[in-house]
């Protein structure tokens, strides 16, 4: 993905079961070669990490938008605690996350999907926010959330 260079110099030398492979070096070097198309695609999360974060920086959140960790597909974030921060962060973040612009990735019934959920109180808790909600649709999800704790 991403015009990135995987090296397998051994992979066109290797022939199993034949006396001159070594079958460790040719598991390995077959290994990294069929890893290595669902890794680079790993990179999405990355790609649109920093689409994200060049967004934020340029807008009127960058003190109040910061990142916290990348797990897998999953982007984490610290938000400050204002509606209109969310539903920028919400708006913006998914328009990072469904980016298709690869040819190889883009097709017409399985897409790139998100979805921006809350955390509250605590870790043990999330609350999923319709994409592209506006500030009132996100109140009402974040307050049915906080009767449905109690």
């Amino acid at each position: 993905a991403f015009d990135l260079k995987l090296r397998t110099p051994l992979l066109p030398k290797t022939i199993l079961n034949n006396k001159r492979t070594l079958p460790y070096l040719a598991a390995k070097e077959i290994k990294t070669a069929a890893n290595a198309l669902g890794q680079s695609y790993g990179l999405l999360n990355t790609r649109a990490l920093n689409e994200f974060m060049e967004r934020v920086w340029a807008s009127k959140y960058r003190y109040d938008i910061l990142p916290i960790m990348q797990i897998h597909d999953s982007l984490y974030f610290m938000c400050r605690d204002n509606i209109q921060t969310v539903e920028w962060l919400n708006i913006n973040l998914i328009e990072c996350m469904e980016w298709n612009m690869l040819p190889e990735i883009q097709h017409p019934v399985v897409g790139l999907e998100a979805e921006l959920d809350i955390f509250y109180p605590s870790w043990a808790e999330s609350v999923t926010i319709p994409n592209k909600a506006d500030a009132h649709t996100i109140k009402k999800r974040i307050k049915e959330h906080i009767l449905d704790l109690t």
